[in-house]
């Protein structure tokens, strides 16, 4: 079942920045090099920025050049373009290439990732020469074209095209963020309410990063606990093709100790450059460098991915679960009045009794389930009492950074609503 997120992906905050970024520099004459990792649709990108670009009103031209015939690549662009080169002896190059008239204002380069290694480098080489000649040379009838490229980061070498004053790099990182991905499985799942939907819309983000194919994948699977996500997750890092040599060899169980701010040391070193071309690792706001949740399972991580099922879960469900708490707790403060944490029955320590002293909100879920099941002045509020009993189970677990099982979110789920036929909850 695939949620559509790309969708509505380029309209959430970062994506719109990148395209924003991108459009301003092709919009004022600079070429761009977008690099995006391993499992990002390049075709998502493409389809927003030539939008973007058609709506500036500006003249695109899509060059196709895995099509090419196998030449120098000056040549072969002179060749798509119907370039009349004058005398047989014109040398093929980027300056004589600009002189020609009526260019267009942007040349997209297509099919690259498709290219040999070799035809790759020199269409990056070409790439920086053409931004340099269009810095220096004297074209005063029209400005030269602005080169567009997108390619899988994993197919650029290392030695990156250094940007200039008319080339700018472009990264696809921290897109989308765990905000972000949340509210797009939200956006694509607001039609289903099953305990189910709600369990992966919150715990999926967590484990998923900011890859979207991860998000799909997840969502369409079946799994209860950590050890089954597991098992699903190494099914999907062997369909990424990823092995365990490739994870040795680029230490991606060792991340540096800057991780957080990697985004201000661009470039990487070669090793995480290349797993985050990989897709091997990514980066969020929310949590930093992280590797991939398929990576972990490969590893045998447990802990570590138990660790995002229990963030992803506390996140919402602490809140829920407090929210009941305080619903509880003002229900019981209309009906016995503010004394009621202590009247019948005092809580065991003398910190929380003065707490419940100085407001009964203050009455925790301990106390709060021994006094229903056990004070006999409260015997008409027994009604909640499975409800406070697997709420308190749920937050037990929680809070000592255990997650829960699909098992004991569904339980939990069907006492919230069992609980609505007993009577209304205070809102708080």
């Amino acid at each position: 079942m695939s949620l559509g997120l790309t969708n509505s992906l380029v309209q959430m905050p970062t994506a719109r920045q990148l395209l924003n970024l991108m459009l301003r520099d092709l919009r004022s004459g600079r070429s761009v090099l977008g690099l995006l990792p391993e499992g990002v649709d390049s075709s998502l990108l493409r389809s927003a920025l030539w939008d973007g670009l058609e709506h500036l009103h500006l003249h695109i031209e899509e060059i196709a050049i895995s099509d090419l015939d196998a030449q120098i690549p000056i040549a072969a662009l002179g060749q798509a373009m119907g370039v009349d080169w004058g005398a047989p002896t014109t040398a093929r190059t980027v300056g004589n290439l600009l002189k020609q008239a009526d260019w267009l204002e942007i040349l997209f380069l297509e099919g690259f990732n498709e290219l040999t290694e070799e035809s790759r480098v020199q269409w990056l080489q070409l790439m920086e020469r053409w931004a340099r000649e269009c810095q220096g040379g004297d074209y005063a009838d029209a400005s030269p074209p602005a080169l567009c490229l997108l390619a899988e980061a994993s197919k650029i070498p290392y030695s990156l095209p250094a940007a200039n004053v008319l080339l700018s790099i472009h990264v696809w990182r921290g897109i989308p963020t765990t905000a972000e991905m949340r509210l797009l499985c939200q956006l694509a799942g607001e039609q289903d309410t099953t305990p189910l939907s709600c369990w992966k819309e919150h715990t999926i983000p967590s484990l998923a990063g900011s890859d979207l194919e991860l998000v799909d994948y997840l969502w369409a699977e079946e799994y209860c606990d950590g050890r089954e996500l597991a098992g699903v997750l190494q099914i999907f890092a062997e369909r990424r093709g990823w092995n365990q040599d490739e994870l040795e060899a680029w230490s991606a169980h060792r991340l540096p100790q800057d991780a957080t701010t990697w985004l201000d040391d661009w470039p990487l070193s070669p090793r995480l450059y290349r797993a985050w071309a990989r897709g091997i690792v990514h980066w969020t706001p929310e949590h930093g460098l992280e590797r991939h949740s398929a990576v972990l399972a490969m590893l045998d991580q447990q802990e570590a991915l138990d660790h995002r099922l229990w963030r992803g879960q506390a996140e919402f469900l602490l809140a829920q679960i407090d929210q009941i708490r305080l619903g509880l707790c003002a229900h019981l403060n209309e009906t016995y009045g503010p004394a009621w944490p202590y009247k019948w029955q005092k809580p065991e320590t003398d910190i929380e009794c003065q707490e419940v002293r100085e407001t009964p909100f203050a009455c925790q879920w301990g106390h709060l389930k021994f006094l229903l099941q056990n004070c006999s002045e409260l015997h008409r509020e027994r009604r909640w009492s499975s409800l406070v009993q697997y709420s308190w189970h749920i937050r037990t677990k929680l809070a000592h950074y255990r997650p829960i099982s699909l098992q004991e979110y569904e339980k939990f789920y069907r006492e919230r609503m069992l609980s609505h036929r007993n009577g209304p909850l205070t809102a708080w």
